[in-house]
């Protein structure tokens, strides 16, 4: 039980790894599916594709080495919520220099 506490900690608190929009592909297919089959569907895959492309994954150290699908999908979700997360930070933070550098650029027009 503590090694399941501790990979989701570290899962939650580590940064997200950097994925190609292959790996976010495939992730949002385990993340939106309740079954394999569903998932593999989803990306107009069969079984055996589908499967190959998840341990490709597990080999990146992105995906757990489980066969358990709900672990799967857990960590999947839990990955595109940090990628998401993430991006909208950035976003933030870009606005934010933005507005910094056009109040300087306003003071330096007022001086």
């Amino acid at each position: 039980m503590e090694t399941i506490i501790d990979d989701y900690l570290a899962s939650l608190l580590t940064p997200p790894p950097i994925l190609e929009d292959s790996d976010v592909k495939v992730l949002k297919a385990i993340a939106e599916n309740p079954t394999l089959a569903d998932a593999a569907e989803s990306l107009n895959l069969d079984l055996t594709q589908f499967l190959e492309k998840i341990n490709v994954l597990k080999r990146k150290n992105i995906l757990p080495k489980t066969r358990n699908y709900r672990a799967l999908r857990r960590r999947a979700k839990i990955l595109l919520y940090k990628l998401l997360f993430e991006k909208r930070t950035s976003e933030v933070l870009n606005k934010l220099e933005e507005a910094i550098n056009e109040i300087r650029s306003l003071r330096n027009l007022e001086k």
